[in-house]
C-alpha cells in the first residue's frame, strides 16, 4: 500500500489506500501484540542486555510519534536527564517497544495540551543507574476504580474506550512483564477528565570504564577534525572530548586523508 500511495493517484483512490492501510496497521499491531502475549503465556518472552545509547532509543521513539501528535494538535516534548551515563547496558528493543506503547497510548487518549516524556535518573549506583521514564497527557483520565485493571490483558478502562478508540487491551500488559523481566517496575497515577501520568522504572547496568571505554561503539572510533571554522571546529572538539573519543586535528583535506590511510587497519 505504501508503493501504491507513492504513484499518482486520484482523491478517491487516496482515500480507499488510506482507509486500507489505517485498517493494516491496526491489523499488524494486533498480530504483533498476540504474538507477544502468547510468548509472555508460554514465558518465552525474551530480553538481550547489549550496549545502549539511551538518548538515541528515546529521541527514535519521540520523533517517530510526533507526526501522529501533531496531527491531533498535540504538543509533544521531551525532558531528558544529562546526567544519564551516555552509554548503559540494556535491551533498546524492549525499552523502545515499552515507551513507544505508553507514548501512543497518550496521544491516542489525549484531545488537547502537551504530553511531557521525561527520562530522568533516579538513582546511581557503583555498577548501574536506575532510569524513570514517565509520561505525562493532559488526556481523558482514568477513574480510580478502573486504575486497577489497566494492566491485565484484554483490558481498556471501560468498554466505551474500546468502542472509541480501538486496540487490544493488551500492550499495557506486555509492557509491564517486559518491564518485570527487565527488572524493574511500572505504574500509573490518573485522575478522570484531567490526565495520566505512565511510569516505569528501570535499572541499568554501567559499561565497564564509565560506558565510554573498550568495547563501546563509541570509543571504537576516532574523530579528524579540518579546521576551517575556528569557533565551530572548538565546539565540536570539546564535546567529542567529553564523550572521550579521540580526536585528531588537520589543516586541511589533504592532510586529513593522509591521516585516515595511516589509519587503515586500526579498529
Amino acid at each position: 500500500i505504501d508503493i501504491v500511495m507513492d504513484t499518482e493517484l486520484n482523491d478517491f483512490q487516496r482515500d480507499y489506500l488510506n482507509t486500507a492501510h489505517t485498517s493494516a496497521t491496526q491489523m499488524q499491531k494486533l498480530i504483533d501484540d498476540l504474538l507477544d502475549y502468547s510468548k509472555v503465556e508460554a514465558g518465552k518472552l525474551t530480553v538481550e542486555v547489549t550496549g545502549i545509547k539511551l538518548k538515541k532509543v528515546v529521541d527514535e521513539v519521540i520523533d517517530s510519534l510526533k507526526p501522529s501528535a501533531e496531527r491531533k494538535g498535540l504538543e509533544i516534548e521531551l525532558n531528558f536527564d544529562e546526567q544519564i551515563n551516555p552509554l548503559l547496558r540494556g535491551d533498546p528493543i524492549r525499552i523502545r517497544q515499552v515507551l513507544t506503547n505508553i507514548v501512543s497510548n497518550a496521544i491516542k487518549f489525549s484531545d488537547h495540551g502537551r504530553i511531557v516524556t521525561e527520562i530522568k535518573r533516579v538513582k546511581n549506583f557503583t555498577s548501574n543507574e536506575l532510569i524513570r521514564f514517565s509520561v505525562k497527557d493532559q488526556g481523558i483520565g482514568i477513574s480510580e476504580d478502573h486504575v486497577e485493571k489497566l494492566f491485565n490483558a484484554f483490558t481498556q478502562a471501560d468498554n466505551s474506550s474500546t468502542r472509541k478508540f480501538g486496540g487490544t487491551g493488551l500492550g499495557l500488559a506486555i509492557s509491564k512483564k517486559i518491564v518485570e523481566l527487565l527488572k524493574g517496575q511500572m505504574g500509573v497515577e490518573s485522575k478522570e477528565g484531567v490526565g495520566s501520568t505512565f511510569w516505569f522504572e528501570i535499572p541499568f547496568s554501567k559499561s565497564a570504564g564509565n560506558g565510554l571505554q573498550s568495547g563501546s561503539e563509541i570509543h571504537q572510533h576516532q574523530a579528524i577534525l579540518i579546521n576551517s571554522n575556528p569557533a565551530l571546529f572548538k565546539g565540536i572538539q570539546q564535546k567529542l572530548e567529553k564523550l572521550s573519543l579521540p580526536v585528531q586535528t588537520s589543516l586541511n583535506y589533504q592532510h586529513a586523508l593522509s591521516r585516515v590511510k595511516a589509519a587503515r587497519g586500526i579498529q
